[in-house]
């Protein structure tokens, strides 16, 4: 059996740790995080085609036991100092279930519920406004553009975005552009026809996803279709969310094993390990 920088050679074409998630050496634990979210995303088991699933697996278990390494920060110092890692440690993650339900903890399922409370929470935010005013100056005052890029908005927010807008041209905050507050009614149109046959798409993408809810990918693909968050801008707060974004330390919860009986294991592991060391004596 491979040690696992060589199966990560193998699979990955590098040994690199930090590489195999695409991130740099002094990456912060919350961009770690971020990273293997990512990764094993893209090859999640139950994600994939039956025709893949096999490689997928393999790379979906090696990159849990790579994490499980860089997530701890003694183990990521050793490496860091080394290039080297004590699979003496290493977790036994050929359990599909164990596995999956470890995942699970550090990724809990988004509901359309998260989602919703997102956008309500950050409408109206100064975030927003921020966001809003950037937007127009960068596009100067191009409306389609200013939906596109404020997290959450939708041509239902055009009139309250002219209002929020027009105290600031008016106090000579803002620059006045004139197809931003009188847009021609032919681009106009053309936008709300948009709008309108993404809303269509939603509904067919709901139908479809429909009784595959439990793990979360379809509220999620639902939310990010219906309120273009497919543009990735809410997937990024809910990166943040599943990285502990506003805390970069090593996160103990990352360390932990699902369940007991995988405490019991290592246990086991490590006494029989201490027992032959002392029998080699």
């Amino acid at each position: 059996m491979p040690d696992l920088l060589s199966e990560a050679e193998s699979l990955y074409g590098t040994s690199n740790l930090y590489e195999v998630f695409g991130v740099s050496k002094t990456a912060t634990a919350s961009q770690l995080k971020k990273a293997f979210y990512k990764q094993s995303l893209k090859v999640h088991p139950d994600k994939v085609t039956e025709v893949d699933k096999s490689l997928a697996t393999q790379k979906f278990q090696l990159i849990s036991k790579l994490y499980q390494f860089l997530s701890d920060e003694k183990k990521r110092d050793v490496y860091d100092k080394t290039g080297e890692i004590d699979e003496e440690d290493a977790f036994d993650w050929s359990n599909a279930s164990d596995l999956m339900s470890y995942w699970r903890e550090l990724f809990p399922a988004v509901s359309t519920e998260d989602v919703e409370k997102f956008h309500n929470e950050y409408k109206g935010s100064d975030e927003e406004l921020s966001s809003l005013k950037e937007a127009y100056l960068s596009s100067k005052g191009n409306m389609q553009h200013v939906i596109d890029s404020v997290m959450c908005a939708s041509v239902e927010d055009e009139e309250r975005f002219k209002k929020l807008l027009e105290p600031l041209v008016k106090s000579k905050e803002l620059p006045s552009y004139k197809k931003f507050f009188k847009e021609p009614a032919a681009s106009k149109k053309k936008r709300h026809s948009k709008a309108v046959a993404e809303s269509k798409e939603a509904e067919k993408l709901k139908k479809e996803l429909k009784g595959d809810s439990s793990s979360g990918y379809a509220d999620l693909a639902l939310a990010m279709q219906r309120n273009r968050e497919k543009r990735g801008d809410i997937f990024s707060y809910l990166e943040s969310k599943y990285g502990d974004a506003e805390d970069d330390s090593i996160s103990s919860a990352d360390n932990k094993r699902p369940k007991k009986d995988l405490k019991r294991k290592a246990d086991s592991k490590s006494s029989g390990s201490k027992r032959r060391k002392k029998a080699g004596k």
